[in-house]
């Protein structure tokens, strides 16, 4: 099913919490919710038709706009709260301007440490379920 929006799919679907792109969640809940925008230049990956995401961690993320900054470890904690518990949660991909699909409930089941350059950054990787 396509949506116009994040905000129309987290109403159809049920979704609490921000319409925001982005990772949602606490430390104490894992992640709830995540979507993902289509950006020519993003590190976010969709691989195996879906199957498996890596996904960019909180803080700052590298981008042509801000190609100096690292993330730190300790914003990671929704991530690693979410290995812990293995809860699943949505997964919503906006690919195209109001053009929103679920992909579908992923797990967190990692978090590596990646380096370009001397920037540091996290990748999450999710497994669909």
């Amino acid at each position: 099913m396509i949506f116009k929006s994040y905000k129309e799919a987290h109403e159809h679907l049920g979704i609490p919490g921000s319409y925001q792109r982005g990772t949602h969640g606490t430390p104490e809940t894992g992640v709830t919710s995540l979507k993902i925008t289509v950006h020519p230049e993003s590190y976010d990956k969709i691989l195996d038709d879906g199957k498996t995401i890596y996904y960019v961690g909180k803080g700052n993320k590298p981008t042509p706009a801000h190609p100096t900054k690292s993330q730190d470890l300790d914003k990671q904690e929704v991530f690693k709260t979410s290995i812990e518990t293995q809860k699943k949660f949505p997964v919503l991909y906006k690919y195209e301007p109001h053009k929103v699909k679920l992909l579908g409930h992923y797990r967190v089941v990692n978090l590596k440490r990646a380096k370009r350059g001397d920037i540091i950054f996290y990748y999450a990787i999710l497994k669909r379920v």
